[in-house]
């Protein structure tokens, strides 16, 4: 007796098998159900002759009680299209049985005896009942095997894998979100993905999510998501349905990546090819102060030479066009004096508790004069901040006479500086509820000499920038046209806020 099972290249090789001679096992062991012929592959495939009509069961099992008698009965062409193995081994008893799940054959089960008349009906209907059992538990141990290879794949991505249900409930997590996240899997399951929601996002940015993912069957983009923590940290995301035979959603897959780091460094590495832009841009910036050099050298030497003979109107307005020419040197000048303001700088444990209560009141009598509320709130787990403090308080400077200025005019005018952990960094937040930055000038708000202001040199940003490159930091803009702009700048915690 043997089991054949169906495998991956189109052959039907014993599994399991007793009784038969090793001859005879390693002459079957490459039965093919594409190249042999015989009752095995007859059955497995269900291509049955017309030959075999008089010893096959409506279950499409063949038996043969007597097989010389039945080989005898064919004519010699026939017995040709044959493999004949059994015969020619001396079995005169055969029966093959099929082995399936449902309607698809997974193999069969295969008997033979050297002896006649060892397989009448009644035990050849009893193998058939055996062969259902046997193939639902092949089936069900290829799907568990599967679903194993499957989790053990998903276990080891570096990416989080979220599997939900139609309604949203968590179902599945794997390593790497309880990593990213910090949720355990025993607290996500059964509970929403809104655990991670950072208040980031808006209900239309989710409306909008939704109905991509309707029209599009897929949803790729970015999200800011929050830690068990606290913490923020932004991921590439991807969601897509699982959809049943009928097309029904049957769950939702989400691939998350943690590309908060990644951001932070393409923000650090863009702001020093930004600097290396900038140094170009101000070298011809030098050149140009070279013109009204040549023009004052000019009127003074015309000046020098005529002189004797010049009204007292004449020299006034040689001496108002040289006057003219320095203002021009001296903006060109304080530009560049702005740029590299700080160039060398000695970043250092700073207590945030204490620098704000020296900065603060440089600001606060200004916002007051101009009734602008200005609300400071601190993270009680903040402790120190790795920077400049000379640097940090230009920066802050900076930012908060922007966000003065986007106030102004503004209804109820408010600005909130915030100061929380995150991480191993610290993140300070400026947020106004003033004008706010339309979206097609988001992109260009760090380039040198671009200004929204009419008196703004566009240098400030770039300038803010470029200091928080130096401490390790970075800067982020973020704006809704007439509502509000939020400033989001990280540097590294200083060692006394580490644990």
């Amino acid at each position: 007796m043997g089991v054949r099972i169906t495998d991956r290249d189109g052959n039907i090789p014993y599994v399991a098998c007793e009784g038969f001679d090793d001859d005879f096992v390693q002459s079957e062991r490459a039965l093919s159900l594409s190249r042999d012929r015989c009752a095995c592959t007859r059955v497995v495939t269900g291509e049955l002759d017309a030959v075999d009509a008089s010893s096959r069961t409506p279950d499409g099992s063949l038996y043969y009680n007597d097989s010389v008698t039945f080989l005898s009965a064919l004519t010699e062409e026939k017995r040709k299209q044959f493999r004949g193995a059994c015969q020619r081994s001396g079995y005169q008893s055969l029966a093959v049985v099929p082995i399936r799940y449902r309607e698809k054959v997974l193999g069969a089960i295969h008997l033979a005896d050297l002896r006649e008349g060892m397989f009448p009906p009644g035990v050849v209907e009893f193998l058939e009942r055996m062969a259902l059992i046997i193939g639902e538990a092949l089936y069900r141990f290829n799907i568990e095997e599967e679903q194993m290879r499957l989790v053990s794949a998903l276990e080891s991505t570096a990416e989080a894998v979220v599997i939900t249900d139609p309604a949203g409930k968590i179902q599945y997590v794997n390593f790497a979100f309880e990593q990213i996240t910090g949720y355990a899997k025993e607290e996500a399951l059964g509970r929403t993905l809104h655990i991670l929601d950072s208040g980031r996002h808006d209900e239309a940015f989710y409306r909008k999510l939704r109905e991509t993912l309707a029209r599009d069957g897929v949803w790729r983009g970015q999200l800011i998501n929050k830690k068990k923590d606290g913490t923020l940290y932004y991921e590439d995301c991807t969601y897509s349905p699982v959809r049943g035979p009928s097309g029904e959603i049957m769950s939702y897959v989400s691939l998350k990546r943690d590309v908060t780091e990644k951001l932070r460094l393409e923000s650090i590495a863009e702001s020093v090819s930004t600097m290396d832009g900038i140094g170009y841009i101000f070298s011809g910036v030098r050149h140009e102060i070279g013109n009204p050099i040549n023009s004052i050298n000019m009127i003074l030497g015309l000046l020098k030479a005529k002189l004797p003979s010049l009204s007292p109107e004449a020299v006034t307005d040689y001496i108002d066009r040289v006057i003219g020419q320095v203002a021009r040197i001296e903006f060109l000048l304080n530009s560049l004096k702005s740029y590299n303001m700080y160039e060398t700088q000695e970043p250092l444990d700073l207590r945030v508790a204490s620098f704000m209560e020296q900065f603060l009141p440089l600001v606060r009598e200004d916002f007051s004069r101009k009734k602008i509320v200005l609300d400071f709130l601190l993270d009680p787990r903040v402790e120190s901040v790795y920077a400049d403090p000379r640097a940090l308080q230009q920066v802050l400077l900076n930012l908060l006479t922007n966000a003065s200025d986007a106030v102004n005019g503004r209804e109820n005018p408010t600005v909130t500086l915030s100061v929380f952990k995150s991480g191993g960094t610290v993140r300070i937040e400026v947020d106004d509820n003033g004008c706010g930055i339309p979206e097609d000038r988001m992109k260009d708000l760090f380039k040198p000499f671009y200004t929204t202001k009419a008196k703004g040199t566009g240098l400030g940003l770039v300038i803010v920038r470029k200091m928080l490159a130096r401490m390790n930091g970075t800067i982020e803009i973020e704006s809704r046209k007439d509502e509000w702009t939020r400033v989001i700048i990280s540097l590294p915690e200083g060692k006394h806020g580490q644990r």
